[in-house]
């Protein structure tokens, strides 16, 4: 059981430094390509597609393939057949299957969040314009209303800062993450996280695939079987490994219909090679890879190469100095918007008055190729070649490339994949070995009997009354010549006895240690027997069994982590070349905020895994939080009735916020509400207060002009008593001039 041996003659590796960039053509590739093959013939790589095949086997119920169970178990010294038959208790398939029933219930939340300073920014300027409008509605009280009613704005500036703090939210970023959400919904995210559980449980790697296909984003789970890596790669996510490939095997028509390039010959080679090996090919053997016959095999490898590449500063639109790559395609900056840079650092980087460096930065190359070795021929007939378009990579650290692969082991030392069905293959064949030899002994069991001295029996009735009287119980008379009856009669037995039950219970030992190494116990499948087991034991063997399966759970979710990193990073630049795909995907405002920021490399973004509870669990873990927050409070009636029974515990975080912010601005209104009224009480009491003050000067007013009307009718008085005295006075002397006689006295 060996993989493919390629002749080291034909392993020459091509110098990636020496070699100009414009010497790296299709033969640079092809010969590249078929160095990186030599990971086929290295030990790790075939220990691991061994064991991955043996796990295999024995999750599939194929469990007698060792030949010392069948050869020194099944058959005795001299080669014969024992009593024996192959029995398998399959204790490895519910194992895996409750590993993949977890990873499937398991919820994967991604969030991507913007690392660029662009963001702030973007945020600063978004602040700056609200409040210009703030300033815009104070000055014109007419247009206020309109503004208002479009924007989230206050009545100050203040009031306005408030708000955007509660209410802003970077619309780059949600875009991103809807991003994200359609390329997991588009490439059915739940049924590959059950493709990877079952790969990482039986081989210990999991690969997840991306690529550009069709103006996609596309993604599969691949077969660790025709994988293969830089085996002196030292991280359990191989991301420092060299190169990377995979094997695919085609038919002729497939391979000619998806590569249009190859010529007419080359496709006569293929169907030659499919015609002449129909029943598998001197390459690869059918129990490895499956079915391979009228197929040819295809190999897509990657690898990182060497590039040289033009870095400069510019003044990006934000006015910081800025290092990015020049005079490329897929930048718009040139040597005209080079700048001599001021800080410290960044002249140190360049050099003393320098604008520009050379660097070395890796870049993703790929070859799709069928080595002449295999195929024969004259040359390899290559598919496809060159630098892997979209590379995802960083543009804060321009030369950390990755591989379209993401990968992650459940256990990784040199080179050497470890998984949690490794370790039970032991056990479960010891359990088999019992198994049959129990079975053996009840196959060879009989049932019991008497025994009686043929010569003993009496002629006269003969045998047939000795069974008579057996089976009617009766008494059965024998002739045992002075020899005893016990030396006459006897019985005869071969049942089951008690050494095959202790053969039992070894099988049920077998079956508690490979619980014990796996994790996966009884309480956690609920198939305890026992009735007698405390609340508490149970619970504390759930807890540690979930501890023992906690790095497989780590290891999927490292792999979806890569998965929605790379969505964020080298998705949005290929859905951002087709701006009526991005329109699907996200609409129109959203496409033209990408389309916007392009000329922004796009920004870099880090993505963060959450790892949740099932849906159910998540369900009733909400509804019990939702009757605490609306008991005390916190959450308003409306919202409860909208997320009871269907909410998961971030829903009901972003309610809880939702609904503060809401009270917050409604405190916002009531205070100032509170404002207006208590000012337009105070003018009312200061118009009050006015209105009283005039009254008491007219009182007051009223008062004087009655004490002066008063005083002036006094005089009035006086004076007219004292005009009517003079009149009375004259008008006496004028009587007395009139009379005749003085002496006559006149009283008036």
């Amino acid at each position: 059981m060996f993989s493919p041996v390629i002749p080291p003659s034909q392993i020459n590796k091509p110098n990636r430094f020496t070699t100009p960039e414009s010497k790296k053509d299709k033969k640079y590739h092809s010969l590249y390509g078929l160095y990186t093959l030599g990971a086929i013939n290295h030990p790790a790589h075939r220990t691991f597609q061994v064991k991955t095949l043996v796990n295999w086997n024995f999750y599939q119920n194929n469990q007698w393939i060792f030949e010392e169970d069948l050869e020194s178990f099944l058959k005795d010294e001299s080669g014969d057949v024992r009593n024996r038959i192959r029995l398998v208790y399959n204790m490895i398939q519910p194992m895996v299957q409750l590993y993949i029933g977890n990873a499937i219930r398991m919820d994967y939340t991604p969030k991507a969040v913007s690392i660029s300073e662009f963001v702030i920014n973007r945020r600063e300027q978004e602040l700056d314009r609200l409040k210009y409008f703030t300033k815009l509605a104070q000055n014109i009280p007419e247009i206020a209303p309109s503004i208002k009613s479009k924007l989230p704005i206050g009545d100050n500036e203040q009031e306005t800062e408030t708000i955007f703090n509660n209410v802003y939210v970077d619309n780059y970023e949600k875009n991103i993450n809807n991003l994200m959400r359609f390329v997991a919904d588009k490439n059915n995210f739940d049924q590959a996280k059950m493709e990877l559980s079952r790969h990482i449980a039986l081989s210990g790697l999991g690969i997840h695939k991306g690529y550009e296909w069709s103006g996609h984003q596309v993604w599969e789970v691949k077969d660790p079987l025709y994988f293969f890596y830089d085996y002196g790669a030292k991280r359990k996510d191989l991301k420092d490994s060299e190169y990377m490939g995979e094997i695919n095997y085609m038919s002729p028509v497939e391979a000619a219909e998806r590569f249009q390039g190859i010529s007419n010959e080359d496709r006569i080679r293929l169907e030659n090679y499919a015609t002449q090996y129909p029943n598998g090919n001197r390459f690869l053997y059918h129990y490895i890879y499956g079915e391979t016959s009228g197929r040819v095999p295809v190999f897509e490898v990657y690898w990182k190469d060497a590039q040289v590449q033009e870095y400069g500063y510019v003044i990006d639109e934000f006015g910081y100095e800025y290092l990015t790559q020049i005079n490329t395609e897929s930048n718009s900056y040139t040597d005209k918007d080079l700048i001599v840079p001021e800080y410290e650092n960044h002249v140190k980087f360049l050099g003393e008055g320098k604008k520009k460096k050379e660097l070395y930065v890796d870049v993703l190359r790929y070859c799709i190729f069928s080595p002449a070795q295999i195929i024969g021929g004259g040359e390899d007939i290559v598919f496809e070649w060159g630098i892997v378009p979209y590379q995802e990579t960083s543009f804060l650290e321009p030369s950390n490339v990755q591989f379209p692969y993401k990968v992650c082991a459940w256990d990784y030392h040199n080179g050497l994949v470890l998984s949690p069905v490794d370790a039970v293959i032991d056990p479960q064949r010891l359990a088999n070995r019992m198994l049959s030899i129990a079975e053996s002994r009840i196959n060879n069991s009989r049932g019991s009997g008497t025994v009686v001295d043929k010569s003993a029996v009496d002629p006269q009735g003969g045998e047939e009354e000795v069974l008579r009287n057996i089976n009617q119980n009766k008494p059965v008379f024998v002739d045992s010549r002075g020899r005893g009856v016990q030396n006459v009669v006897g019985t005869y037995g071969s049942s089951i006895g008690s050494d095959t039950e202790f053969v039992y219970e070894i099988a049920e030992r077998m079956r508690g240690i490979m619980q014990n190494i796996s994790g996966v116990n009884e309480s956690m499948t609920g198939t305890s027997g026992s009735k007698v087991k405390l609340v508490g034991t149970m619970q504390n063997e759930i807890k540690q069994g979930s501890l023992l399966q906690e790095n497989f759970y780590f290891t999927i979710s490292e792999i979806l982590l890569q998965t929605y990193q790379s969505i964020a990073s080298q998705g949005k630049r290929i859905y951002a070349d087709s701006k009526r795909r991005l329109s699907i995907v996200l609409g129109d405002e959203g496409a033209e905020e990408i389309i916007i920021t392009k000329d922004m490399n796009l920004e870099d973004f880090r993505v963060f895994i959450k790892r949740a509870m099932p849906d159910e669990a998540q369900q009733a873990a909400a509804n019990d939080l939702l009757l605490q927050l609306r008991a005390q409070g916190m959450i308003e009636e409306q919202d409860f009735a909208n997320y009871y029974g269907r909410a998961t515990m971030e829903d009901v975080s972003t309610a809880v916020r939702e609904s503060f912010k809401r009270k917050q601005i409604a405190a916002m209104q009531m205070q100032k509400q509170a404002a207006q009224q208590e000012e337009l009480a105070g003018l009312q009491q200061a118009a009050a207060a006015e209105k009283l003050k005039q009254n008491q000067d007219k009182t007051l007013s009223f008062a004087v002009q009655q004490d002066r009307l008063d005083k002036m009718h006094d005089l009035e008085k006086v004076n007219a008593r004292t005009m009517g005295k003079i009149a009375t006075d004259t008008n006496r002397a004028e009587l007395e001039n009139q009379l005749p006689d003085k002496s006559v006295n006149v009283s008036v």
